[in-house]
């Protein structure tokens, strides 16, 4: 982390709050009431620590690692939708999210560098009640930005969940007869969809985008909150309780 996230004012709002509970605790007559507030802090500062966020995404992505060599001739590449804005009074127009962005970016540098001629992407509306594009629309637009053909590409527009990604895109492959695929998500989130695409019997290529399980820097700022930090524990852990909820339902 950098000098700007060292100095961050969430992380010394956490130390100021443990001043202030270590200043009650000295002048408390019953410390004992004390205790449950002194554990939940310590547990917050835990998750919002950098080098616990770390750890949890890389039980996610170690066996995921960058891939250097570069598929080639492959069938289809598929690359899963992320998540997605549709607008208010003030930007009215859908936006796709940060990993849906990462994701369409590389699927489209796998299909310039040959790995695959043609490009499935997935994903419906999570809720069918918003106003606005598909997701897989929505990818469409930003992968003909990115200078991939538009008859390269297929659309998946039903699914709202990895599972279904994987059923609803499985069903499309199986008539074009693809039973191999590229499948481009983020890193942490491979896991779970090849999984699920594997127990639909396509036969996966894993590739991974935005790595946050980086190789770690030592500094001070390791042991410090930081709102990053909660990010990647809860995607860390949204992640760990999809695999366990799948894997119950029989989904992979």
């Amino acid at each position: 982390m950098s000098l700007a996230g060292l100095v961050h004012p969430f992380g010394w709002l956490f130390v100021g709050l443990a001043a202030a509970l270590a200043w009650l605790w000295k002048r408390s007559e019953s410390r004992r009431r004390l205790v449950p507030a002194m554990v939940l802090f310590a547990l917050l500062w835990i998750y919002c620590l950098p080098l616990t966020s770390h750890f949890a995404l890389w039980t996610l992505e170690w066996n995921y690692p960058p891939r250097r060599q570069m598929p080639q001739n492959e069938a289809m590449i598929v690359v899963l939708s992320g998540g997605m804005s549709y607008g208010d009074q003030w930007v009215p127009e859908a936006r796709l999210s940060e990993d849906t962005v990462q994701r369409c970016f590389e699927g489209a540098a796998l299909y310039h560098a040959g790995a695959a001629p043609k490009i499935l992407l997935t994903g419906g509306k999570v809720n069918p009640a918003d106003e606005g594009p598909q997701l897989a629309d929505a990818m469409l637009d930003l992968m003909k930005r990115l200078q991939v053909p538009g008859d390269a590409m297929l659309l998946e527009r039903n699914s709202r969940s990895t599972y279904e990604n994987a059923v609803e895109t499985s069903r499309i492959l199986k008539e074009h007869n693809v039973g191999r695929i590229i499948l481009v998500t983020d890193a942490a989130h491979l896991p779970r969809a090849s999984g699920c695409f594997r127990a639909q019997g396509i036969d996966v290529i894993p590739w991974g985008c935005r790595y946050r399980a980086r190789p770690l820097v030592l500094s001070l700022s390791l042991v410090i909150p930081h709102p990053s930090a909660a990010e990647g524990m809860h995607a860390a852990i949204h992640e760990w309780l999809g695999l366990a909820w799948y894997w119950v339902r029989g989904r992979i």
